[in-house]
């Protein structure tokens, strides 16, 4: 039967060409005095062909203002980046070394290959590096802006600076994505980024840090995704294990159903003390069943229970505020980007280059989770033309 097919819808044409014959393709015949019997008509897409590079000299008048004796110049978007090379050079750039995820070796042969430029990897990360300087303030309000959210979904993942193991921090929601590199994965970046004014929940996984900043209780969701996880390492050889994973699962999808119908605030609370109450008793019963077992997969029973104890009563804080995920897997999802630049990369030599990337990735990140059209943003950020702001929404 095959895949069933899809078609776009047709796009507005932007000229019409219209193919006549003067003779017939059969006999040679003059087909002056023919009628045309039908037209058909076919919209067809098509890219330009590859043009090559435009070296421009520009020739800039300098004035002295005979009213105010202030020298000024004259400007235009191509001269506004230092070097010589162009602001559309500097966008293809960025967009193939961290939406398109190209080594710089690639990004120079597409340059050749497209536009007859030739550009070495080295100038390519000096033109990387330059870029930054144009989207600096829009990055620090990226940062400043993640204690004003309401959910914010954390995570981090290990990358190579020069050698050394350094951390790629993600914080992100639903319209709004910024990374943090730094050397520590402790307590230090949470306090720097999210500091002590967050009033809003963070989504993130069990790991010990996040305990540090000491969340107020129902401002913090840990990951269901990892807790399952957790059981489902040693289920299969152990029964005891099994059943409680089963049943730990079941009353997860009652909590879900009972949250999806959106119930009122006075409704969550009751709904909460039910499933807290609930869960307190399945972990008690097989807390008990995991000490009095004598199975060689007793003990790792136990230490999952222990992580899940050590959790509560962060478990259920979806079923209190309306639009809260219970797992993180959004911020895995996003964070999937760096592990596959990680593996493109290998290793940054430089904190010049951390920042670059920390910088790029959030706000191509934020600007494609609004829709923004990532050339054309990029190209007005870098130009000057617009303020490379965004508007923020948790």
């Amino acid at each position: 039967m095959g895949t069933k097919g899809v078609t776009g819808p047709l796009r507005i044409p932007d000229s019409v060409v219209h193919l006549q014959l003067d003779h017939c393709s059969y006999c040679s015949g003059s087909l002056t005095d023919a009628d045309i019997q039908t037209v058909k008509i076919r919209v067809i897409e098509d890219i330009p062909e590859p043009q090559p590079s435009k070296v421009v000299e520009y020739r800039t008048s300098v004035y002295k203002c005979p009213h105010c004796r202030q020298t000024c110049e004259a400007t235009d978007p191509a001269t506004s980046l230092p070097g010589s090379f162009g602001p559309h050079v500097y966008t293809k750039t960025i967009i193939n070394s961290f939406v398109r995820r190209l080594p710089l070796r690639k990004v120079s042969e597409a340059f050749l290959d497209d536009y007859r430029l030739e550009i070495s990897p080295a100038t390519l990360l000096t033109i990387q590096n330059r870029g930054t300087t144009r989207f600096e303030d829009c990055y620090t309000s990226l940062l400043t802006k993640v204690p004003q959210l309401d959910i914010v979904h954390i995570d981090e993942t290990s990358l190579n600076v020069d050698g050394e193991n350094w951390w790629v921090w993600e914080f992100t929601s639903k319209k709004f994505c910024v990374y943090v590199i730094n050397e520590s994965r402790g307590q230090t970046v949470l306090q720097k980024v999210i500091g002590s004014s967050f009033k809003g929940v963070a989504v993130t996984d069990r790991w010990k840090v996040y305990n540090t900043i000491r969340f107020p209780f129902r401002h913090i969701q840990f990951c269901w995704a990892h807790l399952t996880r957790k059981f489902e390492e040693f289920a299969p050889n152990n029964q005891d294990a099994n059943t409680f994973l089963e049943q730990l699962r079941t009353l997860y999808h009652q909590a879900k159903q009972a949250v999806d119908e959106d119930p009122p605030e006075k409704k969550r609370e009751e709904l909460w003390v039910t499933f807290d109450g609930a869960l307190s008793d399945l972990i008690n019963r097989y807390m008990i069943i995991s000490l009095n077992s004598t199975s060689s997969s007793a003990f790792k029973f136990q230490k999952a229970l222990e992580y899940f104890i050590n959790g509560h009563p962060n478990w259920l804080t979806f079923i209190l505020v309306p639009g809260l995920e219970s797992t993180n897997n959004r911020a895995e999802r996003d964070l999937r980007e760096v592990v596959i630049l990680r593996k493109i990369k290998e290793c940054l030599r430089s904190e010049t280059s951390v920042h670059t990337l920390e910088l790029f990735l959030s706000i191509l990140k934020t600007a494609r989770m609004k829709q923004l059209q990532l050339e054309e943003f990029l190209y007005k950020g870098l130009t000057g033309q617009t303020n490379p702001e965004f508007t923020f929404d948790s």
